[in-house]
């Protein structure tokens, strides 16, 4: 089966529009149709209903689903590794990443990296929580860069928590919350609020039930499955969301950040890794991140005083 056409059905899973992956691809509708239906003939499976309304998913559909994502993956992985070889590089490790959360750390990374591991080769794939986590998941990225919310996927891996961040809630810069500088769950609750899409950001939404809400959360919130929908309509549609801390250098224009008073969001930007792992270049990885762990300590210690001394003592986020 082609790996082009494995991409359309996928684009086509998620978007569950023939419009816009048409465009997506720059083909017509009535191509893309024949290379599904190409693909359902291939199989012997119906993977899509469509309608004059809709599309959807079959059962066999949303099987498939998974293991193109995976075959994908790998593929990209298998290339990654040959282009390596063909450069002269001994190893490679593919690194799935978190845009924001690891901007603090990945230019001091790689330059470590480079300079004390030139024979390795870090290949790096920005990616969204949950297609982050599912890649992790089925091998098809060595190492994760990530959010440290989920206490039982710590027992599975081996970790190293690189930076304290938080959740704080998010609303316009007109909104009348606006006018607080922090807000209690209780406020929250009150509110249109914006909760990420289970499917796609998994760990993210319980975190938030458990620690915010203590699952009295309400069923009828709204959802977003990307940050920059998640901004947009926020920004826009008078919801109030939740962000991380690390989002206030893309994001701070517009919406206002608000520490939650009352709940504990607080946990860790990390690296994950399988456990016990002999290789060679995540072990390098390893060390490399380390070293960018206590520079970003110390930086933040020397703000902190810098804060200090300017403006005598202030609260500091941690």
């Amino acid at each position: 089966m082609d790996i082009g056409r494995l991409n359309e059905f996928c684009y086509l899973a998620d978007s569950l529009s023939f419009a816009d992956t048409a465009r997506h691809f720059f083909m017509s509708q009535s191509v893309l149709s024949k290379h599904i239906a190409g693909i359902e003939g291939e199989l012997d499976a119906k993977l899509f209903v469509r309608d004059s309304h809709h599309v959807r998913l079959t059962k066999q559909g949303r099987t498939f689903y998974d293991y193109a994502q995976s075959i994908i993956s790998q593929y990209d992985k298998a290339l990654t590794a040959l282009r390596a070889i063909e450069d002269s590089y001994d190893e490679v490790v593919t690194i799935g990443y978190l845009r924001n959360a690891a901007r603090p750390f990945l230019a001091r990374f790689l330059m470590l990296m480079k300079a004390e591991h030139p024979e390795i080769h870090v290949a790096l794939r920005c990616m969204e929580y949950g297609e982050e986590a599912y890649a992790f998941l089925t091998k098809s990225i060595d190492m994760a860069f990530t959010l440290n919310i989920n206490p039982s996927v710590t027992e599975q891996y081996d970790y190293l928590d690189i930076f304290p961040d938080r959740f704080d809630a998010i609303v316009s810069c007109n909104h009348p919350l606006a006018s607080y500088d922090e807000v209690t769950t209780e406020q929250l609750l009150c509110e249109k609020l914006l909760l990420p899409d289970q499917s796609v950001y998994r760990d993210m939404r319980p975190f938030l039930e458990r620690t915010v809400f203590q699952d009295n959360l309400r069923s009828n919130c709204g959802v977003y499955r990307d940050v920059d929908t998640l901004f947009l309509k926020v920004e826009t549609e008078g919801y109030v969301g939740f962000s991380s801390e690390h989002n206030t250098a893309c994001f701070s224009q517009g919406v206002k950040f608000l520490p939650i008073s009352n709940a504990d969001t607080s946990y860790c930007v990390a690296a994950f890794a399988p456990m016990n792992s002999d290789n060679t270049g995540i072990i390098a990885c390893f060390s490399a991140l380390e070293k960018c762990r206590d520079h970003l300590l110390k930086d933040f210690e020397r703000r902190k005083q810098l804060s200090l001394s300017k403006f005598g003592p202030v609260s500091v986020n941690s």
